[in-house]
This record gives C-alpha cells, sequence and structure tokens, in this order.
C-alpha cells in the first residue's frame, strides 16, 4: 500500500525528499557502508548510524565533512541549507 502525501504538499505520492534518505542513499550509492563513512569523517560508526535513523543530526563542522566526502551537488547543498535554515 502506498503511502498518501498531504494534499497541496507538491509531491503527488512521491516520498518527501529528506537528509536522512539523503545521506543514506549518497552513502549508498558511494558504495561505503557506515563504517567507511565513519572513518572519513573520524566519527564512530554510531553516529552515522544516529543520522541516519533521524535521532541525532550532524554538527555544522559534520555537515561540510559530510557533503565534501559523499559528493553532494550544489543543488543538493542549496536544498540542505534551505531545510536547515526552516527549521530554526
Amino acid at each position: 500500500m502506498r503511502k498518501q502525501s498531504k494534499v497541496g504538499d507538491g509531491n503527488r505520492g512521491r516520498p518527501r525528499k529528506t537528509f536522512v534518505s539523503m545521506l543514506r542513499n549518497r552513502r549508498i550509492d558511494r558504495g561505503l557502508e557506515q563504517q567507511d563513512l565513519a572513518a572519513l569523517l573520524d566519527v564512530h560508526y554510531s553516529a552515522v548510524s544516529h543520522w541516519e535513523s533521524g535521532r541525532r543530526t550532524p554538527a555544522s563542522h559534520q555537515l561540510y565533512d559530510l557533503v565534501e566526502a559523499l559528493d553532494f551537488s550544489d543543488a543538493d547543498i542549496r536544498w540542505l541549507l534551505k531545510t536547515i535554515a526552516e527549521k530554526k
């Protein structure tokens, strides 16, 4: 059964783009395990697990490292900054 989107949200039944999904998909697309990404960022692998589950969010300096390590596109960076700004 497909999850219904809210009326007027512009998604037309597509899953919403979230930081959590973007992070996980980028990591997998790059052929990295959580432990691999954690080693690149010099954090414990559980930090990556917590970010991907949405239990925690990376600190600002970690976001910069994530963008670099996962080669985010300019469009992804703009979306990420907009999303962060909206949460404040």
